[in-house]
């Protein structure tokens, strides 16, 4: 008989923030656990995956409200495996600075004239916010398929250590494929199928608000029939919903189809 530690205990039981704001104020986020991100675009094209991931990350980790004023994001920990190395923490900082100082400005243009020099947000709540906005992401940079795996397995300790992490990021997860089938002759999709079954086994018995979205790399420039699970019993048969991205029109801005519905988001 297996025994549950108090601290696996804690971390089943506990109540993690919600993501009901992660694609904004009408749009509910996954339903379940595990939700893979596809891109339309070439391989080699990052920028509208690694924008709709910084996407993810500002709308998790900005607060709810900061001295009354409505910041509308989820007040959540991020953990990032930042497997391509697209994202990167200077331009996440400066993509929260740019939204707060938004948020900042509407607030001021919304208050009667007699309000404004006592309940703006000045520029040192506006540091405020993003400091401990960063504070929330972690980011854990993944240089080879070792570091990924022991990541993944690793998964279950961190979030049983930090209560407050709902978001999971996995960009590019199967990054390393080609550099594991060199070593191994490991097909991708059995390759893809063991990351899964750890990812899987890591979140077991998790609170119900914790999410993981990953990015997963368009190698060979086909649809993919992996997810195609038929038998309840698959240990992946619980990823059964795709988020997928188109490419960008020359405004910069791309559509995220997800559960019939679409969001456009504008590339960062």
């Amino acid at each position: 008989m297996n025994c549950e530690s108090g601290l696996s205990l804690l971390g089943r039981l506990s109540v993690r923030p919600s993501l009901n704001h992660l694609f904004g104020e009408s749009v509910p986020p996954p339903q379940f656990p595990v939700t893979p991100v596809f891109y339309s675009g070439v391989l080699g094209d990052s920028s509208v995956p690694e924008s709709f991931f910084m996407e993810m990350i500002c709308n998790a980790c900005l607060p709810i409200l900061y001295r009354g004023v409505q910041i509308n994001g989820c007040e959540s920990t991020v953990l990032l495996f930042n497997c391509d190395h697209h994202i990167k923490s200077d331009v996440l900082g400066g993509e929260l600075q740019r939204r707060v100082k938004n948020i900042s400005e509407n607030h001021f243009r919304s208050l009667p004239k007699e309000e404004r020099k006592t309940k703006r947000l000045t520029s040192s709540d506006q540091w405020k916010i993003v400091k401990k906005s960063l504070e929330r992401v972690l980011i854990m940079e993944a240089y080879s398929p070792n570091t990924l795996e022991v990541g993944l397995i690793s998964l279950k300790n961190m979030l049983n250590g930090n209560l407050n992490i709902s978001l999971v990021l996995i960009s590019g997860i199967n990054a390393f494929y080609h550099q594991v089938s060199l070593c191994t002759g490991l097909y991708h999709n059995a390759y893809l199928r063991r990351l899964l079954s750890i990812l899987t086994d890591s979140i077991q018995n998790m609170n119900e608000n914790l999410k993981i979205l990953y990015y997963q790399l368009n190698f060979f420039n086909k649809t993919d029939n992996f997810y195609n699970f038929s038998n309840p019993r698959d240990k992946l048969y619980g990823i059964k919903e795709k988020i997928t991205l188109s490419k960008p029109n020359p405004a910069g801005v791309y559509t995220v189809t997800y559960n019939n519905t679409h969001l456009e988001f504008r590339t960062i």
